[in-house]
């Protein structure tokens, strides 16, 4: 057997990744880390406060450790600062609505959508539709993106004013779009 000659992480990242995604979508919609942000708690506390069973509270816990939200110590989880910011609804830098958009759009994240996609050239979140005209056509749609498109903004506003930067421009981070 030949041995590689280069580590296998960043593809092992790219096959995993699309999964840590969902259980970090499927973690914010069970409310994990509004329950952690009232205190730390062990996996069995979690999983009883979320009513759901604790091996797959651990499951997302770990997964959340993992992604650098949640921290664990003598077997109890603590939100870490990036979380506290982002991902408490009462942070004035909360991505909430930004979760939303994407939780909404979950239908349209599969291999054959993308494929699509990129052999038609036709964007297919909207059914082929533009963004506009799909938001138009979808009161609750509109109202997701509308929210999503705020919070995306706010918290791009902020870092500039924080800085002290004219408005206007592209965000200092990168984006997801």
């Amino acid at each position: 057997m030949t041995e590689p000659r280069h580590d296998d992480t960043k593809l092992v990242q790219a096959l995993d990744g699309m999964m840590g995604g969902i259980a970090f979508l499927v973690s914010y919609d069970l409310k994990l880390f509004e329950v952690l942000g009232r205190g730390s708690q062990t996996a069995s506390e979690l999983a009883a406060k979320l009513g759901i069973s604790e091996r797959p509270a651990e499951a997302l816990l770990s997964v959340a450790a993992a992604q650098g939200f949640v921290h664990c110590s003598n077997d109890m989880y603590t939100l870490t600062p990036t979380a506290e910011e982002y991902l408490l609804p009462e942070s004035p830098t909360y991505y909430g609505p930004m979760i939303d958009l994407r939780m909404a759009a979950m239908p349209v994240y599969t291999f054959e959508t993308l494929k699509n996609s990129v052999l038609s050239d036709i964007p297919q979140a909207y059914g082929g539709r533009d963004v506009f005209e799909g938001n138009a056509a979808d009161f609750t749609r509109a109202q997701v993106f509308t929210r999503a498109m705020h919070c995306w903004t706010s918290v791009a506003a902020r870092e500039r004013i924080l800085l002290g930067l004219p408005s206007g421009g592209p965000s200092l981070r990168p984006r997801c779009w």
